[in-house]
């Protein structure tokens, strides 16, 4: 809910700068900055739920090398880094091949081997195991 939820939406919506007329409210560029050794457009985005992050377009290609996000939690306040690269074309679409996110001194590398778009997904795949959904009644 609230911040989390605006901010996980912001992770997993690599296309929202695409539709920008309709998914930030404020839209600022801000300046240039280096994101690992090359330039970047620092460009800050308000969303229409007010959680507010940046994001790093490679000046060259065009394309986002960083987004930065708030991050509140019981530890305190901080700021998670995410970082793209080994951009490949998927169905006329660029998609980052690597995702490095730093949070807290915490860094986990996420590599793609491959991807595919409107895929058939068998419906069985979503079936929770027995155990879980126990546990689901359990706390519900």
């Amino acid at each position: 809910e609230g911040r989390d939820r605006s901010r996980l939406l912001c992770v997993s919506s690599l296309n929202l700068p695409a539709q920008w007329k309709t998914a930030f409210k404020k839209i600022d560029c801000t300046g240039i900055d280096t994101v690992e050794g090359k330039q970047a457009y620092k460009v800050e985005v308000t969303n229409l739920e007010d959680y507010s992050f940046s994001y790093y377009f490679d000046k060259e290609s065009s394309l986002i090398v960083k987004i930065e996000l708030p991050v509140e939690s019981l530890a305190g306040n901080s700021i998670q880094e995410i970082f793209l690269g080994n951009y490949k074309m998927v169905d006329g679409i660029q998609f980052p091949y690597a995702q490095k996110r730093i949070e807290q001194g915490r860094e986990m590398i996420l590599t793609y081997l491959s991807v595919k778009h409107n895929v058939d997904i068998p419906e069985k795949t979503f079936i929770l195991p027995d155990r879980i959904q126990k546990i689901i009644i359990l706390v519900n």
